[in-house]
Formats: structure tokens, sequence, C-alpha cells
């Protein structure tokens, strides 16, 4: 979502995310990545589209498990950006019709939708307290000073992970216990160099792959160090894929420059590919 003071920027158009067996390359609009395989056999990935910024050139593509970054002292900056900043959303256009009246909300003939059986949501088996204001967990307290909070989450097998504004959390999916953060997306960075480990513009989205059975998280960076730098950096796209189903564990890190603002992309997991 673009914020108040993002009008001005140009923005980018939506790039697609092309998983080959061997090739990491970036073109205009393309990105193609290794597909993620069972841990014994994934080769490790070669090659990282670099950055010029001021940051020290990245110095290996896989990091040390997010469960010892996120309890070091990396990043411990305070949660989100400036106080009090928000974003301006757009007006959503009215439904046409009758106020208050959905056509094809199925609740039966005597409500004035289309007749269906009603089956009940079924209870959850487990519930917990997310990423929020005064949410506590082995990455210390978090706090709330942007909105909307841009949230994101992926179920997989036996963890849940989420994204709100800047922070994102591990889960254990039977008990909601806190494995991780909250922590900075960014944090998945350390030690890599360039603006993905130095900058952070929130806007995080968070995807399990139950095909491969690893974790994506992206999020884009370069809009606040351009807001500021003397002579402009292209703006980048930061993806980190997990090299095992344990989302506390090692990741890899990929990144892919735009000339103009990639404002909130989104990925989507394919059969062969993330888009």
């Amino acid at each position: 979502m673009v914020r108040s003071s993002r009008a001005a920027a140009p923005i980018a158009v939506v790039a697609v995310v092309v998983l080959t067996a061997g090739l990491l390359a970036a073109t205009r609009g393309v990105m193609i990545v290794p597909v993620p395989g069972p841990a014994a056999s994934q080769p490790a990935p070669t090659a990282t589209v670099s950055v010029p910024t001021p940051a020290p050139a990245p110095t290996g593509i896989i990091s040390a498990p997010l469960s010892q970054l996120a309890a070091g002292t990396a990043h411990a900056d305070p949660v989100g950006g400036p106080a009090g900043q928000s974003e301006e959303e757009p007006q959503v256009p009215p439904i046409p019709g009758k106020p208050g009246f959905d056509p094809v909300v199925q609740h039966g003939a005597s409500a004035g939708g289309v007749a269906a059986p009603v089956t009940p949501v079924p209870s959850p088996g487990t519930s917990w307290k997310g990423l929020g204001a005064g949410f506590s967990g082995p990455g210390g307290t978090m706090s709330i000073s942007v909105w909307p909070a841009d949230t994101s989450i992926g179920v997989g097998l036996a963890q849940v992970v989420e994204t709100v504004n800047f922070r994102m959390a591990v889960f254990n999916k039977s008990t909601g216990s806190v494995l991780a953060g909250p922590v900075s997306p960014r944090t998945l960075f350390t030690g890599v160099g360039g603006l993905c480990e130095t900058e952070e513009d929130g806007d995080a989205v968070v995807l399990y792959d139950r095909a491969a059975d690893r974790w994506v998280v992206t999020w884009f960076a370069g809009f606040s160090y351009n807001e500021t730098a003397t002579t402009p950096v292209p703006y980048v796209e930061c993806v980190a894929v997990s090299t095992t189903p344990d989302a506390t564990g090692a990741w890899a890190h990929y990144s892919f420059e735009y000339p103009m603002l990639n404002d909130y992309p989104k990925l989507s997991v394919w059969g062969d590919s993330y888009v």
C-alpha cells in the first residue's frame, strides 16, 4: 500500500518469479529462482543480484538460523516507522443495489439470497494471540507506530508464520507458542549487505509452499533510502526462502532491482513457480 508520503513516486509493474532448477537471473519483470527441494538434496544457490548501496558487499547467500539471529542484538530498533505515520486508503465505491443487500450471499431464500445449506465453521483446536501492540516473544515486546497493519500469514504443517508491518514471528502450530520473533524480516539478511539488510519499508508477505514444504517471505526496500539519498539507487525486492521446513532455521536470500518504486508486491505459490 502506498503511504501518504509516497504519492509522487512512480510504481513499478508486478514481477513474475519463475522457479527453474539451477538458475538465478533477473530481467525486466521476470525473476528465475531455484526450486526448493528436500534438505538433503537441495543445492545451495550460487549467485545473488547485487544492489549498489553504501552497504558492504554480499558475503553469502544462506543465513544463519533465524532462531540465532533473532536472539541477538541485530536490528534492535523500535517497531515500525516514524511515530504517527499513516497510509492513505482509497474510498471503496458502494455496492450497487438496495442498501445492506448482497444478492450472492447464500443464507437461504428467506434472507433474499440463493438457497444453500448452512455449514457451521468448526471450532478452532488451538487459538492464540498474534502480532500486535503488546505482543511479546523471544524477540521482545511489540508496539505499533504505523497503520494499517498490512497483515500476512502462512500456515504450514507444524508452524505458522505471521508478518505485521515491520515485524514477523514464527509460532508452533499445535501449541501457539512463539518460536521466534517479533523480529524484523530484514534480520534474515543479516551479514549479506545491500538494502535488504540495511533498509526496511514494511509490507512483508509470507507464503507457505506446501509442494516443497518451504517458507517464502518477501518485502520491498529502497523507498526510505531514496527519500534522503543524494544519489538515488534502484529499488529492491527482497525474497527469502527457507532451506528447510523449519522457519526458525536458515534462509536463502535473493534481491531484485527495479528502476521505480515496487510498492507492496504480492507473490503466490504455483505448481512450478512463485508468481
